[in-house]
């Protein structure tokens, strides 16, 4: 049946010694589940989509940390992690249903299951260490890495089974393979690393400046049975991401301490980017050179003990180069041109604004709140279609609150979505599948109230 299990264990050891602190974390997981989805979303008998996992992941960190009389301040440590995932994931085509019906009569009456097999283990080793060395009584640097060494293992098939109950993925009787199969492994090691500069003006000014080097690992692709072509063996692996962060910034505080700034600006610069595109009901991952930069600027207002506020923006300008938006035809080569990243809005901005009333009521403090945030277009699909583009909006949030003398009891009322704004959350264009699209949009206005107790 349907199901969501997990499982978490985990154990916490420190010891300190005079100079240093010795930390030891162990922790092992277990995720079970069991879903399906009706992937068209409406009434037809066409289709739905089913997953089955189980996964089993064990972690093991040493650390240790220590500051020296001279002010330095250093950590080391090692991790060793491992996962092993085996999954099935496919459609289920009902008895009579639309799919089934188009493989023949036969399997229209007994329906069918459509189903990638995957074997998936990631045994991973790294090493980091990290030191905060004040250079002067004002200026403080940082330097840190990281070195990783990372080994997959994966196999991919994927089948035809028979169907004997529309609710469950069954894979006791194969039929005939839909996709060939694939068998690969990659050994790679990555290195991460940061260097930081933060000086502090006799002001209380904090400037900062650095670079960082971040690594993703590489994985496999595993393209769902949904009619197109199957992946070349050299599309299953896709390489690792490197990310070169460039970031300069500020922070301060003004009228004593009533009004608190802070503004960075920053470059991102992507080796291999791991693009993400959604093509029929498939989500196959490729690696492209990307680049992002952008400003944000926060400032937080004390009006008084009573009264407080803050106010956000942000803009980033994001893109992915080289992306194959449209694959190559008979009559017509590939379209490949510079795309925005999915779900990236160029604008943002967020705010909020709290005021406790002059007056106790019931021995407590009642309290008046609302915050607003505002998002830009956005595409839901990195192809940028002019159907995957999605309007901004505006959302609004109010609220009101009632705190204990002892501030132990608390009581919230909140509504959400105060003027019933429509946007759209997420969506998946499933056009060339089903000729449909799957969109989540927002909740209506819709209230909550809350009781908490602290002991």
């Amino acid at each position: 049946g349907y199901h969501l299990r997990s499982y978490d264990t985990s154990l916490h050891l420190t010891y300190e010694f005079d100079s240093f602190d010795v930390v030891a974390v162990s922790s092992y997981k277990r995720f079970d589940k069991s879903i399906a989805v009706d992937i068209d979303g409406g009434a037809v008998n066409f289709l739905a989509l089913g997953t089955r996992n189980i996964s089993d992941s064990f972690t093991q960190e040493i650390r240790m940390a220590g500051e020296t009389e001279g002010g330095l301040k250093w950590s080391t440590g090692a991790l060793f992690a491992n996962v092993d995932a085996d999954s099935d994931i496919g459609f289920l085509a009902p008895r009579n249903s639309i799919l089934a019906s188009s493989f023949g009569p036969g399997f229209a009456a007994a329906g069918i299951d459509l189903i990638n097999q995957l074997e998936f283990k990631n045994t991973n080793y790294s090493m980091f260490g990290q030191v905060d060395l004040p250079v002067t009584s004002q200026l403080n640097l940082i330097v840190g890495g990281r070195i990783i060494r990372e080994e997959l293992r994966y196999a991919f098939d994927s089948t035809a089974f028979a169907n004997s109950d529309d609710f469950e993925i069954e894979t006791d009787t194969a039929l005939f393979p839909l996709q060939p199969s694939f068998v690969g492994k990659t050994n790679d090691t990555l290195w991460a690393g940061k260097v930081n500069l933060e000086y502090r003006t006799g002001g209380g000014t904090l400037l900062y400046a650095g670079v960082n080097r971040g690594v993703k690992g590489a994985a496999f692709n595993a393209k769902l049975p949904d009619g197109g072509p199957p992946l070349a063996p050299s599309e299953f692996p896709y390489a690792p991401e490197t990310l070169y962060s460039f970031e300069a910034g500020t922070k301060t505080s003004l009228m004593d301490g009533l009004v608190r700034l802070s503004a960075a600006a920053f470059y991102n610069d992507y080796k291999d980017y791991q693009t993400f595109t959604l093509t029929n009901a498939s989500g196959i991952i490729s690696n492209n050179d990307a680049h992002a930069w952008g400003v944000e600027t926060n400032a937080n207002f004390t009006f008084s003990s009573a009264f407080q506020g803050s106010l956000a923006l942000s803009y980033t300008k994001a893109t992915v180069e080289n992306v194959a938006v449209a694959a190559a035809t008979a009559t017509a080569p590939a379209v490949i041109r510079d795309v925005r990243p999915a779900f990236a809005p160029r604008f943002q901005a967020s705010g909020n604004l709290s005021y406790d009333l002059p007056l106790e009521i019931a021995g407590g403090t009642f309290s008046l709140m609302t915050d607003a945030s505002y998002t830009s277009d956005f595409f839901d699909n990195i192809r940028n279609f002019s159907a995957q583009r999605h309007d901004g909006y505006v959302l609004v949030n109010a609220g009101v609150s009632w705190l204990s003398a002892d501030k132990s009891w608390k009581l919230k009322a909140y509504v959400r979505n105060l003027f019933e704004e429509n946007y759209v959350e997420t969506a998946f264009d499933i056009a060339t599948l089903c000729g449909c699209s799957q969109i989540q949009y927002s909740k209506p206005r819709w209230w909550t109230v809350s009781i908490r107790k602290e002991f």
